[in-house]
């Protein structure tokens, strides 16, 4: 009898122990994949115009989704509009996003607004599941980056405008200060490895222009890990302007190596002509006219293939130029704005540029890698020369002279080379 029993109970847990096995069945699908679905941030502030505000998911769904919205809060359905009162989640994506448009000029309150997302087929709703937008009122002020885009050589400083809602900048009695943050979901580039703040994320704010500035350095520039995603904080009171991420290739220290042929004319002859120049005897270029860089970027090949007047100044023979620093030039012609660029050190320049003078001595030279009409140029600025007994630059160079700066500092020659290979 008990070993009927025994043989019994081992009987039963085998059955048990079958009915919890998985089916190995042909007929079994693939296995699926429930997202769960949160937002990116919780919280926005919006004074005037549009933010775009998203959500992401854990896991790629394999057909759309459509997350619904339900709005609440004490703002006013007047005052503002949705994009779309879902959410489309596309196959084979992670984010998605919805645009909110202010309409209306800003009252005398803050309003608030929720978006609330809900529960629908296909998806799970993780634990941050709303976002909430104050509308800010006529009190209310703007922060915004002065780019939205930028490219990091060795080290840049940006710039950050405070705004009222009526546009004009905003110029605190006391100061602020703001905070920049690092998208580290959108950067390739890692802080502390890539690039470094110099002084830190917290920017102050004058009261007596409204701005502030950062600085960035360049630690090591890696392929692939070269973009760079800020954004300014949240902070209270304060909505995001036009330009409320900025994006910064993080590029090092330029590279010119190839040959380059030079414009059909230098890119600022109207500077000069509106100094009083006599912009006819202004050294003249063509496309026939070429530089090429052999190495780089410590150290370059130099060798010039010129036969218009530039070969008055860098000469004909082949020499090794060095890198010395980057600096930023006054690109008065551009309102003053401070340009950062690489400057080469060239023995063997003649600082007359002239056919008749001669004044040989190692001068600097700055280059830059930029675009104009998306298409790669190098901009050569040319300011440290000496006008000849040649009419072209004299009144210029008398007056900074006598001013005790940079021979042609504010007279520079700049031109805009094409690359031939």
């Amino acid at each position: 009898m008990r070993k009927l029993t025994a043989k019994l109970l081992g009987m039963f847990m085998i059955a048990g122990m079958v009915s919890v096995l998985p089916s190995c069945s042909d007929d079994d699908g693939p296995e699926v994949t429930i997202p769960q679905i949160s937002v990116v941030r919780s919280h926005y502030n919006l004074a005037t115009g549009s933010i775009e505000v998203s959500i992401k998911a854990d896991a790629a769904p394999s057909q759309d989704l459509s997350i619904p919205v339900k709005v609440a809060g004490t703002a006013d359905a007047d005052s503002y509009s949705l994009s779309a009162n879902q959410f489309v989640l596309k196959a084979g994506e992670t984010n998605s996003s919805l645009t909110i448009t202010r309409k209306g000029e800003p009252g005398e309150n803050n309003e608030t607004m929720t978006l609330n997302l809900e529960q629908g087929t296909g998806y799970t709703l993780g634990l941050t599941n709303y976002i909430e937008v104050t509308l800010l009122s006529k009190n209310g002020y703007i922060m915004s980056f002065n780019e939205a885009e930028a490219r990091l050589n060795e080290s840049d400083t940006y710039t950050i405008t405070l705004f009222t809602t009526t546009g004009s900048v905003y110029k605190p009695a006391a100061g602020e200060t703001v905070e920049v943050e690092v998208d580290t979901d959108n950067s390739t580039a890692v802080e502390g490895v890539n690039f470094k703040f110099t002084d830190g994320k917290t920017v102050s704010i004058s009261s007596k222009n409204g701005k502030g500035s950062f600085s960035v350095e360049v630690i090591k520039a890696e392929p692939g890990k070269d973009k760079l995603v800020l954004r300014l904080a949240e902070k209270a009171g304060f909505a995001c302007g036009t330009n409320a991420t900025m994006t910064i290739t993080v590029a090092g220290q330029d590279n010119f190596a190839g040959t380059w042929a030079f414009p059909s004319e230098i890119a600022n002859i109207d500077l000069f002509s509106n100094y009083g120049e006599n912009t006819d005897n202004a050294p003249k270029c063509s496309p026939a006219d070429k530089i090429t860089f052999a190495g780089g970027p410590e150290s370059y090949t130099f060798t010039p293939s010129i036969s218009g007047d530039f070969k008055n100044y860098f000469g004909t023979d082949s020499r090794t130029v060095t890198y010395d620093k980057i600096v930023f030039k006054n690109f008065q012609e551009a309102h003053g704005r401070q340009v950062p660029v690489s400057q080469l050190k060239f023995p063997g320049i003649n600082s007359k540029f002239s056919a008749t003078e001669s004044k040989v001595r190692e001068a600097v030279v700055a280059f830059r890698l930029t675009k104009i009409d998306n298409k790669e140029v190098l901009e050569c600025t040319i300011d440290d020369w000496e006008p000849s007994s040649e009419t072209f630059g004299g009144m210029i160079y008398d007056y900074m002279h006598t001013m005790g700066d940079l021979p042609m500092e504010w007279g520079p020659i700049r031109l805009y080379l094409t690359r031939v290979q």
